[in-house]
């Protein structure tokens, strides 16, 4: 039987390799994305237009879709009908 504190020390090291994994993926996508969104080498419709008008929260989506669409998400998406 082993030892309570090799026990602990390998929990210990796997927390920490599994939030370094958790924290490190986002990050470079995130950088990912950033890079492309202000560098020449990514063509333009392909492009993620961070922060840009209209493409912001999706707000230019909200104000053209009826009123019937927004309610069919506001009802049907909590009810997961």
């Amino acid at each position: 039987m082993r030892p309570v504190i090799d026990r602990r020390k390998r929990d210990m090291r796997r927390f920490w390799l599994y939030s370094l994994y958790a924290w490190s993926v986002p990050s470079l996508l995130t950088a990912a994305s950033i890079a492309a969104d202000h560098t020449n080498t990514v063509p333009v419709w392909l492009r993620p237009l961070i922060g840009t008008e209209n493409k912001s929260c999706h707000k230019g989506e909200w104000k053209r879709r009826g009123k019937e669409e927004v309610t069919k998400l506001v009802v049907a998406e909590p009810l997961r009908v």
